[in-house]
């Protein structure tokens, strides 16, 4: 075969007629790299890594790499990477002499160049004929004329397989040793150059000892190269190295897929895509931490005397809506975990409702802060019992009754029957419609229906109908702006990053799908904000991202 390539690689029309019609190198873009999307918190803070099916890649720029892959990739893969014009003849005729001899050589006949077309035209597992490897080294050789050597390997180091799912250089980093591309050791180095030729028989997480022979083979090559001196081999092979299992785990869980959803819904954006999208959350990572300890020790100290076994928690900025923190229970892996009791769920309210009761109430100027309510007994006729046909006879938390007291007494002591009175006296379809202004838009299951006002009793007013709880936070923020009503906003930034794009000295290409992409993106996160005033504005749609935090006026309640 080696006395063959030659030949026919000089006679274009002869190749031409061999291999067929081939791709052209210039197509290649990083756009067609399939990329993980990964989920950050407002400070740049890793949440998760979402591949596909398991799968990962995440492009890096050759800068980001540490040298020691580089130079122990060139030593195993392509010594004379920087000489040769994309195959090495020398390395064939090697590889060919090997095979005859059925010895074994730690740097194969294909070059870094050949490897990468294999990998982006080709196949992964290509039947082993002559026409498949005269197309490859054609298609070697117009790579090198299209792109520098540098963006070669920089596009290699991001598509070859590493074994365990991993595409790239930095996924791998991150899957085996739990760490990036640019912070790897010249030990850890050497174990993932080895793993390309055979990445299933040299994964160091199911045949160590065959991972730490080839590591070996690497190190000496290297050595040979005069990449390192043979102490740097040594203490390198030395090193102990501590390999981790595939995971997937992700901070913040219940968020993440708040946000997931909140891509998919709004922007159609879904993570299996893989188009390497990197998202820019407002979730403060510190918080969130301090938020799952805070309903983790809630549940433990007083679960149990008041029957209770799940938690949730939201955290908003009340100035422009961003999630601070979202804990959606107690246990995200626990069975049924996954379901987020911080947005999924409605729950009832209970007495935290009457801050729409006594806000409609204000606004009628039906009553002020200082009316005089009568907390005494109340009998209706009808509701009490499980059918609702017997007497209901509301009860104060107390079970006591208080006598004539002003309005803010009432609602700073959370009184249910002076409650009840104002909501009776204001109308429940004005109780309603406040709760909807202010930001539910869940009141009574099913969430996704719009319910007639009738549909509702006086025990709304005590949190008898479902809400979601990011709701309320919505609705406790708009009454700690006076008024000014922001939805909750997890996505202050979507961003389409493609990674490093290989570009010929020469001239620039640009992706104009991607970028085209990228200002539906831009348009849509500064379209329509999430802020009203109240009774303004019809109510917005949940979860839409909010950039504008300047308030336009603060009109007051009463």
């Amino acid at each position: 075969m080696v006395l063959l390539v030659i030949p026919v690689l000089a006679v274009p029309a002869v190749t031409a007629q061999a291999v067929g019609p081939l791709p052209s190198v210039s197509n290649i873009v990083y756009g067609n790299l399939q990329q993980d999307t990964l989920i950050y918190d407002r400070h740049g803070t890793l949440l998760a890594d979402i591949g596909k099916q398991g799968d990962h890649r995440i492009v890096v720029p050759l800068s980001y790499v540490s040298p020691w892959v580089m130079k122990a990739t060139l030593a195993t893969e392509d010594r004379t990477f920087y000489k040769n014009s994309g195959i090495d003849v020398g390395g064939i005729f090697r590889a060919a002499v090997a095979d005859l001899n059925h010895q074994h050589v730690t740097q194969g006949g294909s070059t870094i160049s050949q490897q990468l077309v294999k990998q982006l035209y080709i196949g992964a597992n290509p039947a082993p004929t002559l026409q498949r490897k005269l197309k490859e080294a054609i298609l070697a050789i117009e790579l090198n004329r299209e792109f520098t050597k540098n963006q070669i390997l920089e596009m290699y180091l991001d598509t070859i397989y590493y074994g365990s799912q991993t595409y790239g250089i930095e996924a791998a980093a991150r899957s085996y040793f739990q760490t990036n591309a640019h912070d790897l050791t010249l030990g850890q180095a050497a174990m993932l150059a080895g793993l390309p030729q055979a990445p299933s028989k040299y994964n160091p997480l199911t045949n160590f000892i065959s991972a730490k022979q080839r590591q070996a083979q690497v190190l000496a090559g290297m050595v040979s190269e005069k990449a390192i001196s043979p102490a740097q081999a040594q203490v390198a092979y030395a090193e102990k190295l501590q390999v981790f299992p595939p995971t997937t785990k992700f901070q913040a869980p219940y968020f993440v897929d708040y946000v997931l959803e909140t891509l998919a819904g709004s922007y159609n954006i879904k993570a299996g895509d893989r188009n390497g999208y990197r998202v820019y959350t407002s979730l403060d990572l510190n918080l969130q931490h301090m938020a799952e300890q805070i309903v983790h020790e809630q549940i433990a100290q007083k679960g149990n005397f008041y029957n209770f076994h799940d938690g949730a928690l939201v955290s908003m900025d009340p100035t422009n809506g961003e999630v601070l923190a979202m804990v959606g229970g107690d246990d995200y892996n626990k069975p049924g975990g996954q379901y987020n009791f911080a947005y999924d769920v409605a729950r009832p309210p209970g007495s935290s409702f009457k801050i729409f009761t006594y806000t409609a109430a204000i606004e009628s100027k039906k009553v002020n802060m200082v009316s005089p309510i009568l907390d005494d007994a109340m009998v209706f006729p009808i509701g009490g019992d499980p059918l609702g046909f017997g007497k209901y006879i509301p009860q104060n938390y107390d079970h006591r009754f208080h006598g004539t007291l002003p309005l803010k007494m009432a609602m700073g002591n959370s009184l249910n029957i002076p409650a009840l009175k104002t909501e009776l006296r204001t109308g429940i379809p004005a109780v309603v419609d406040m709760a909807h202004r202010m930001g539910l838009t869940c009141l009574g299951e099913p969430c996704n229906v719009d319910h007639p006002v009738d549909t509702y009793g006086p025990s709304l007013t005590l949190g008898a109908y479902p809400v979601r709880l990011a709701d309320m936070a919505t609705a406790a923020s708009t009454l700690a702006t006076l008024g000014m009503r922001h939805r909750e906003a997890p996505l202050p930034r979507v961003r389409l990053r493609r990674g490093p794009h290989p570009q010929r000295p020469s001239r620039r290409r640009q992706d104009r799908d991607h970028q085209r992409l990228q200002r539906q993106l831009d348009d849509r996160l500064h379209a329509q904000p999430g802020d009203c005033r109240l009774g303004r504005q019809p109510r917005q749609q949940a979860a839409q991202p909010q950039l504008d935090g300047n308030r336009r006026g603060r009109p007051h309640l009463a």
